[in-house]
C-alpha cells in the first residue's frame, strides 16, 4: 500500500520513519505535505519521498493508494471528505475533529461505510491488549482508572482553539476515553469533570473526569496531567475477584488475585504506529472489519464535550445526545 501523508510535522514524521524503515510489510510513503513548503522539501529529501505545495495534491496523486492525516484536528474534516470523495481510504489521527459539532457534521456528509479509520494507537499497545485479555481473571469490573502524565510542549497550533479544539481533554483525554470504551464495551452515561489551566498555556493542562454508567455499578475515571517534567501512563482495573495494573508507558502488566501478585505480561514499549498501520492494511485487504471506525472517534468527542460542560456547570453532565 502506497501512502500519502497530509501533515508531515512532528507526528507525521513518525509515520514516515516507520514506513521508510520497512516496519510495516508492503507499505511505503510516496508523497507528503506540510504547511511550510521549505520544511516539507527538507523532510522529503531526508525520507526519500516528494513534497507538494497543496495537500489536495497528496489526495490526487496517482501513486497514492491511501491517505494518512496528521494535521491539527480542526483541519481533518476537509481532507477526509476530499480523500473519500475519490475513493481513497483514510487513517486519521485522533481526535477525528476538533469538536463534536465538527465530527457530527463530518459523519452526516459521509456514507455509513466510508473508509475512515481513527488512529487510536492505544488499542494496539501490547500491555493494554494483555490487560484486556486478562479481564475475565478478575471477575465483575467495578472500578477503572486511567492516569497519564506528560510534559508540556511548545507546539503553536495547540494554543489555537480553532485548530486544536481544546486542551488536554480534547488532545490527550480522547486516548483514555477510547481506551475506557474499548475495555468496557460502550460509552458511559454521565461524567463529573474538573479542568485546571496552568499559565501561560491558554487551555486546560490538567483534568480529572469520573464517568458513571446507568446499567452497572462501575466507576471509571480518566485523568491527565500535562505539565510535569515526567511521563507515565497507568491503567488500574478492580474486579470482584482481583485486580490488574498495566503500566503502558514501560510495558508491564500485574495481576493480583487474593494475595497472589504476578507479572502476567512484560512486552516493553514497542512503537504502536506500525501496528496500527498493519491493522489498517489488513482491513483494506478485506481480512478484518475496520479496527477503529468513525463512530468510535465521535463517541470520544462526545465524552470530551460532556467533560467541558460538566466543568463549566460545576455538576455532572449527561453524555448521550449532547453537543458542545
Amino acid at each position: 500500500m502506497r501512502f500519502g501523508i497530509i501533515g508531515a510535522g512532528r507526528h507525521g514524521v513518525r509515520y514516515l520513519k516507520h514506513l521508510r524503515q520497512g516496519d510495516v510489510l508492503g507499505a511505503t510513503a510516496r508523497v507528503i505535505w506540510r504547511q511550510t513548503l521549505d520544511a516539507a522539501r527538507a523532510t522529503a529529501a531526508e525520507y526519500g519521498v516528494r513534497a507538494v505545495p497543496d495537500w489536495r495534491q497528496v489526495v490526487d496523486a496517482a501513486d497514492v493508494d491511501a491517505i494518512i492525516i496528521a494535521t491539527p484536528p480542526g483541519a481533518h474534516a476537509e481532507a477526509i471528505l476530499a480523500a473519500v470523495a475519490i475513493g481513497k481510504p483514510v487513517l486519521v489521527e485522533k481526535p477525528v475533529c476538533g469538536t463534536l459539532t465538527e465530527a457530527l457534521a463530518l459523519q452526516a456528509a459521509l456514507r455509513p461505510d466510508a473508509p475512515v479509520m481513527i488512529a487510536q494507537t492505544l488499542r494496539f499497545n501490547p500491555a493494554l491488549r494483555a490487560a484486556r485479555e486478562a479481564l475475565a481473571d478478575i471477575g465483575s469490573l467495578h472500578r477503572l482508572r486511567i492516569a497519564q502524565r506528560l510534559p508540556p510542549n511548545d507546539i503553536p497550533w495547540q494554543r489555537d482553539r480553532r485548530l486544536a479544539g481544546g486542551g488536554s481533554v480534547t488532545l490527550t483525554g480522547v486516548h483514555g476515553f477510547d481506551l475506557l470504551r474499548w475495555l468496557v464495551g460502550h460509552t458511559p452515561d454521565a461524567v463529573m469533570c474538573r479542568c485546571v489551566g496552568i499559565p501561560p498555556h491558554p487551555f486546560e493542562c490538567l483534568f480529572d473526569a469520573r464517568f458513571t454508567f446507568d446499567d452497572r455499578p462501575l466507576l471509571a475515571s480518566c485523568e491527565v496531567a500535562k505539565f510535569s517534567d515526567s511521563r507515565s501512563a497507568l491503567l488500574e482495573l478492580v474486579g470482584s475477584a482481583g485486580q490488574l495494573w498495566a503500566d503502558y508507558q514501560y510495558g508491564r502488566v500485574l495481576r493480583m488475585v487474593g494475595r497472589d501478585l504476578a507479572v502476567i505480561a512484560e512486552p516493553g514499549d514497542p512503537p504502536t504506529l506500525p501496528l496500527a498501520l498493519d491493522a489498517f492494511q489488513r482491513w483494506r485487504q478485506g481480512e478484518t472489519p475496520c479496527p477503529v471506525p468513525l463512530p468510535d472517534g465521535i463517541e470520544t468527542l462526545r465524552m470530551a464535550s460532556a467533560c467541558y460542560r460538566s466543568d463549566a456547570l460545576g455538576a455532572a453532565a449527561r453524555i448521550a445526545g449532547q453537543v458542545q
